[in-house]
Parts: C-alpha cells; structure tokens; sequence
C-alpha cells in the first residue's frame, strides 16, 4: 500500500462541529483524514454519523428500525433470558419448567423472524452484510433455527429416559444456547451504535445487563448442591461428607 500521499505521523489536526483531534495523519491521495489507532468516534460524532441521520430523510426507515429495534430488545433481553432461567433453575416443577423453555423459544423464533424480515426490507439487499451487526445478526438468527430443530430432536430422544449424566448432545444444546444468547445480548448496543441512538438507552441497557448478571449470580448461588465442602471449594458428597461431619463433632 502506497503512503506516498500521507502527512507525517501526528502532523496533522481534526475539526468538526463534534470532534478535535489533534493527533492525526491527512492522506491527500483519498481526501481524508486518519484517526489514531485505538481512538474512536467520540459520542456525539457516533450520533452525527448513525443510520438514523444518514437515512432521516429515507420514508419508512425510520419506522422499519424503531420496530426491528424494539423487538430485538424484548427478545434478547427478556425473552431468551426468561427462556434460560427456567431451564436452568426452576426445579420446583422440573416439567412445568421444560414446557415454559419451549414455549419461549418458540416465541424467541417467531419474534427473531420478525427482526430479520424488519431488518431486511430496512436495510436492502444492496446494503445487507455491510457491517458487524448484519453478519453477527444472521449469525444469531440460524443458531436460534438450529437451536430450536436440535432442542426439539433431543427432547424426543430423551423423553422419559432416566440418565445419571448429562448427555453430550444436550449439553453441546446448553451451551450453543449461552453463546446465541451473549450474541443476541451483544448486538443491542450494536445497533444502538449504528442508528446512533441517544445516551439514555445505552445507560438503560447497562442497568438491565447488570440486573441479569446479578440474578444469574445469585440463582446460581442458591442453586449449589448441599454437601460438605472443602477448603478449595471442591464439594464432597455421601461417606465423605459424613466423615467431614463426624470429624467436626470430635
């Protein structure tokens, strides 16, 4: 590649009505100025240059965003996660809590269907793939198809089998379902990025995903098995917890 064209490095300055930068390199081949590594956009030029000013003037993008948007957010931040902790940690009613999974990642297929035919007609096929949150969508929406077609083989195969360990198929289920959800959980500030959404949702989201963090935590927590533990946390269950328990006595 060519440098011909380039300024000394940290030679030159940027100015605009949302951003200074006055550690920067001007290429004259292309007319543009090149940001330094590791610095970003700053807040208000990540605002200037989204989608929803770009496009403010396009009929019916905005209302084909607002809705894809909208509904992404119910699915990935409260459906899905829904769908996980009662699969995870609902024991009081093992079977009510199997049929509440499935019954929500039924919806989470319908709904995410919805967000991609809204993201389609919204963004075209000549745009389609252009950046991170198109690939990384497609992505979460064919996982979510394969996880809904695997779950459904492996809950007939099981069914009314009693297995002492977890089988590898279900838990291979288990954890494509983690990484679809930390995709699906990932793409919101994404697209909240790319349409250069105001500061309030970022700040919303955040307090949301530290709400889930901490019931995840603290299910988890009061979902440990009761038994005797040792000092590196390693538990210890039947004649050597009993051991423990006799020991403690003397």
């Amino acid at each position: 590649m060519s440098t011909d064209g380039l300024a000394p490095p940290g030679s030159s300055q940027y100015s605009s009505g949302t951003m200074y930068v006055g550690d920067g390199t001007w290429d004259s081949e292309r007319n543009t100025f090149l940001l330094p590594n590791l610095m970003g956009l700053n807040f208000d030029t990540m605002r200037y240059n989204g989608m929803g000013n770009r496009f403010k003037e396009l009929a019916g993008y905005k209302t084909l965003i607002i809705g894809h948007g909208v509904v992404a957010a119910i699915t990935f931040l409260a459906i899905v996660p829904a769908a996980i902790f009662m699969a995870r940690f609902y024991h009081r009613n093992p079977r009510l809590a199997l049929r509440m999974h499935i019954w929500l990642q039924i919806l989470t297929v319908l709904l995410t269907t919805v967000v991609f035919i809204l993201g389609w007609f919204a963004v075209g096929p000549e745009r389609s793939l252009t950046n991170p949150h198109h690939g990384i969508g497609l992505a979460v929406y064919v996982l979510i198809l394969v996880q809904a077609i695997g779950g459904g083989l492996i809950h007939h195969r099981e069914k009314g089998r009693e297995r002492f360990k977890i089988p590898l198929k279900l838990m291979m289920h288990q954890w494509l379902g983690r990484a679809v959800a930390i995709l699906g959980f990932v793409q919101i500030p994404l697209g909240l990025t790319l349409w250069g959404s105001p500061k309030v949702l970022f700040v919303l989201y955040a307090i949301w995903g530290f709400g889930l963090l901490i019931c995840y935590f603290y299910l988890s927590w009061k979902n440990l098995p009761v038994g005797a533990f040792d000092e590196t946390g390693t538990g210890r269950t039947g004649r050597d917890a009993q051991e423990i328990a006799e020991q403690k006595t003397l």
